[in-house]
């Protein structure tokens, strides 16, 4: 849901209009705001209510109930939003969790590694503008892109299947009305077998026993029984005047089981946020300052276990890293109350019904 309002409709009547979005979610939970007195039937008495879904969630829907003869409550539907990881690059965490994460020039990172699933992704250096050169909040960014996205699956039979999607391989051609046409390939192959190309325009898709790999357009679906990783090609539309890049790539996962259904609980620089508590863990964030040149630095110190180049690794499609579960048959969460007392980790945000303590910033508005 993405807006309502209260609106008359004659006869003392009233009504919700209300727009909705598409987006991927994942759980759904079911709350309900505290019976108060309806006021005779006066509307000014719904503002005692207070409907939150608290950080990386969405209202699914909500609907006014009696309880009692005078009084009055709202039942409403929250959704998990997937992990997301976007833009320059910003990280949107398990359970609400926010973490800014620049990366190296080059460096290939692992962001999930579940049983018999990694993904890994490269990060680019790249300078650029944000708002015209005359606006009071202009700035010179000496930032990063994530640019490379590359998935390694070994399926039910034992086949390893391994694609990789470029954003420099991203097409540059534009509609008639300068808007680009952003399509995407993407390369892969499946044990010793010949090399394979899914063309998005063609809307392609393999599947190779319990996984599935499928381009529709400008992204691409890798399907395995425990997650949906959706890789998305992304124009800039915010940075202007981007050195050496022309697109950069967006990439969401969404679990397909619940939490305490994954055969190993996963890892990774992203992964890791599904620890079994619940909670959020914020990390490092960009500061960008009101106008200027800046220079990103955040690497989610404060919501990952260890340090950064604990999760890099040699080449796209390798595994095996310090916190690998690609190969293992058990493993524990990470140790979140440990972690925190040694400092690794910032404290859990702690949800009461849907209320977050803690505070978050809006990636656009930093900018």
């Amino acid at each position: 849901m993405s807006s309502f309002r209260l609106t008359p409709c004659g006869g003392g009547r009233l009504r919700y209009d209300y727009t909705c979005a598409n987006i991927a979610t994942t759980t759904s939970t079911s709350l309900s705001t505290s019976c108060s007195s309806d006021g005779g039937g006066n509307p000014h008495f719904l503002d005692r209510h207070r409907l939150d879904c608290g950080l990386g969630n969405v209202m699914a829907g909500f609907q006014l109930q009696r309880c009692g003869n005078t009084d009055m409550r709202f039942d409403y539907t929250c959704n998990t939003l997937p992990i997301q990881l976007l833009g320059d690059p910003h990280l949107s965490l398990a359970h609400g969790g926010k973490a800014d994460f620049r990366g190296e020039n080059g460096g290939i990172y692992n962001f999930l590694s579940a049983k018999n699933l990694a993904l890994n992704v490269m990060t680019e250096m790249a300078d650029f503008e944000l708002h015209p050169a005359d606006h009071p909040r202009h700035k010179d960014v000496h930032g990063s892109f994530i640019t490379q996205a590359h998935v390694v699956a070994r399926t039910s039979t034992g086949k390893t299947v391994r694609v990789s999607f470029f954003a420099s391989e991203v097409s540059t051609e534009t509609f008639p009305n300068s808007a680009p046409k952003n399509q995407a390939v993407v390369n892969g192959t499946v044990d010793s077998e010949p090399a394979f190309k899914l063309l998005g325009i063609r809307k392609h898709e393999k599947e190779v026993d319990d996984v599935l790999v499928r381009m529709t357009y400008s992204s691409l679906h890798f399907i395995t029984t425990e997650f949906e990783i959706v890789v998305s090609v992304q124009h800039f539309r915010l940075e202007r005047n981007v050195t050496n890049l022309h697109h950069r790539l967006d990439v969401s996962i969404k679990p397909r089981v619940a939490e305490a259904a994954f055969a190993v609980p996963p890892h990774g620089i992203v992964g890791q946020s599904w620890d079994g508590d619940g909670l959020a863990i914020d990390g490092e964030q960009d500061a960008f300052p009101v106008s200027g040149e800046f220079t990103t630095y955040a690497m989610a110190k404060g919501a990952i276990e260890g340090v950064p180049n604990d999760y890099k690794v040699p080449q796209r499609y390798s595994t095996d890293f310090k916190y690998s579960r690609f190969d293992a048959t058990s493993a524990e969460p990470r140790n979140v109350a440990k972690l925190v007392a040694a400092g690794e980790l910032n404290a859990p945000k702690v949800l009461h019904g849907g209320d977050v303590v803690g505070t978050t910033e809006n990636t656009e508005e930093k900018m």
